[in-house]
């Protein structure tokens, strides 16, 4: 075991493909990339025995891979009234006698049949020594000798200024949101806010406390008998969630009004019989439907 300052002079030659691999896995991941440059490993069907992979750059456990302009795969004949799945990959080689490294497009053949089977590639590490490593890029679906389909297998990665860009946009985001949450808990944590009524039907006071509304109601003695009335409509910002009923009467009496509040805000009295209510009073609370 030993200290290597990578970056470092060294008088030298002493950065190996493994240092760098090594530093490409901490950064990117240790697993398989495409980078957001040049067309992405883009792919267009020539016929159907050629595709050709445009240009682009891939992290492969660590190793860079770029390829320019395009190559071009050959897929071989596909056979007639049955089908078949391929795999384009990008295979890493070392030479177990050398230890030189290359790069290059492979296909993996399927077996033809009804209903063809992905083909199996080399998983290997290339960290752990493996010396045939493949990264799947796309799988071919053939149809008797027809191209039908090419599906992507791989993912881009993003690159990390652009990444900033949608950090500091969600940060905007939440900022905002804690601004609009802070003022909407300042409204509904508001208290003491009060109405009252006073008309020919009734006295009463609404209270706003938080998300509440607290009510106190007396009703005069002008309500027409067996008739729902509208007594009073209140403002939205004390109007209930859903609508409500209430019944009472004089103390000690059986109760005689049913009152109702609606979401709309209509406070209305239904007398089921004159036998007083001059005194009849209700209170309660409700949450309230703007909170806003």
């Amino acid at each position: 075991m030993s200290t290597h300052l990578v970056t470092g002079r060294a008088g030298r030659p002493h950065v190996s493909a493994e240092d760098i691999g090594a530093k490409d896995s901490g950064v990117f991941g240790a697993e398989n990339y495409v980078l957001e440059t040049g067309n992405q490993f883009a792919c267009v069907i020539i016929n159907n025995n050629l595709i050709r992979i445009k240009d682009g750059d891939l992290i492969m456990q660590g190793r860079h891979v770029r390829v320019e302009g395009y190559e071009e795969v050959v897929i071989e004949n596909g056979q007639l009234a049955v089908k078949r799945q391929d795999l384009i990959v990008m295979r890493y080689e070392m030479d177990a006698n050398t230890g030189l490294e290359t790069a290059y497009f492979a296909v993996i053949k399927g077996t033809s049949g009804n209903e063809p089977e992905e083909p199996e590639y080399e998983r290997g590490s290339i960290s752990e020594g493996d010396i045939i490593v493949d990264f799947p890029l796309y799988k071919i679906l053939l149809e008797g000798t027809n191209i039908t389909s090419i599906e992507t297998l791989f993912s881009v990665l993003m690159p990390m200024a652009k990444y900033q860009e949608q950090v500091m946009a969600m940060e905007k985001v939440i900022e905002d949101q804690q601004k609009e949450l802070t003022e909407l808990n300042g409204k509904i944590t508001d208290t003491d806010i009060a109405l009252s009524i006073n008309n020919s039907y009734l006295t009463a006071t609404f209270r706003r406390v938080g998300p509440t509304v607290q009510y106190s109601i007396n009703v005069l003695k002008n309500l027409p008998l067996s008739t729902s009335i509208t007594l009073y409509t209140l403002p939205e910002e004390y109007r209930p969630i859903l609508t409500f009923y209430t019944q009472f009467g004089n103390p000690g009496s059986v109760p005689n009004i049913r009152l109702g509040i609606n979401e709309e805000g209509r406070i209305t009295a239904y007398l089921y019989n004159n036998n007083g209510y001059g005194n009849a009073m209700a209170s309660g609370s409700y949450v309230r439907k703007n909170l806003y």
